[in-house]
């Protein structure tokens, strides 16, 4: 998703509007203070892979019921799980990477970073994947999960993941 982790961590479920498929994050939940809306229309790619993940199982009130500190371990554990480096932003960088291949709109990937640079966005997505590798990324789909849902726990199981994880 396209959310930065200070506004994954301001996140709560009243901002999550299921029956209209969309998120709206306040200016008082974004990193430069102005209200952001990401669509997540039936029949998109990016849409029906977010309706997927968020309808997995019942959200708590607050997305992530944590302080950065805890944040960063639940996050630190899943990556040495999974062994892999993280990056910061990764996956905000890995949403806009696939979205501009999916869409080929950088106007509709800076809306949906709620970045208005578009020239940087640009540089820096276009060319680094195909349309049908960005097709196969926003196909995934959560696993059974049966662990704590406002954080990514030791159990933690994410179909399509190597080693099972």
């Amino acid at each position: 998703m396209t959310i930065l982790p200070a506004e994954l961590r301001r996140l709560r479920r009243e901002n999550i509007h299921l029956d209209r498929r969309m998120i709206i994050l306040g200016a008082n939940i974004t990193k430069k203070s102005r209200r952001r809306v990401i669509e997540m229309h039936s029949g998109d790619s990016l849409g029906d892979c977010l309706m997927a993940w968020l309808t997995a199982r019942p959200l708590p009130d607050r997305i992530f019921a944590g302080n950065l500190s805890t944040f960063r371990r639940h996050f630190s554990r899943f990556r040495d799980k999974l062994g892999f480096a993280w990056v910061n932003d990764g996956l905000r960088h890995t949403a806009a990477t696939y979205h501009h291949a999916l869409t080929g709109d950088i106007i509709k990937t800076a809306a949906l970073l709620g970045d208005h640079d578009i020239r940087t966005l640009d540089m820096h997505y276009r060319g680094l994947t195909s349309k049908a590798e960005a097709e196969a990324f926003f196909a995934l789909r959560p696993g059974d999960f049966t662990g704590d849902s406002t954080a990514i726990g030791k159990d933690a199981s994410v179909s399509g993941t190597p080693g099972g994880i």
